[in-house]
């Protein structure tokens, strides 16, 4: 929403048409100048996007621990023979 809004143009990172005529996506995309960027702010972007990817899959998914039986540890107990 940023980038469509603007705000990160001054870091290089702009949304609009894509820039190359050889390939062409069917919308509008987040187009990321690397030219104009420090290696700081490509480092944030890559763990900003691992952590955002992190907390998706947590939010969707759950954290993935598990006991015996592919219950979590928070569930109630079931009924089934395998509970």
């Amino acid at each position: 929403m940023a980038a469509h809004a603007g705000m990160l143009e001054q870091w290089g990172i702009t949304y609009g048409n894509w820039p190359l005529p050889s390939f062409n996506p069917t919308g509008p995309c987040i187009v990321v100048e690397l030219d104009t960027l420090s290696k700081a702010i490509i480092a944030g972007i890559a763990s900003l996007t691992a952590m955002t990817m992190a907390a998706v899959q947590h939010h969707t998914t759950g954290n993935g621990t598990t006991i015996p039986g592919g219950r979590r540890e928070a569930d109630p107990p079931g009924t089934s023979p395998t509970a």
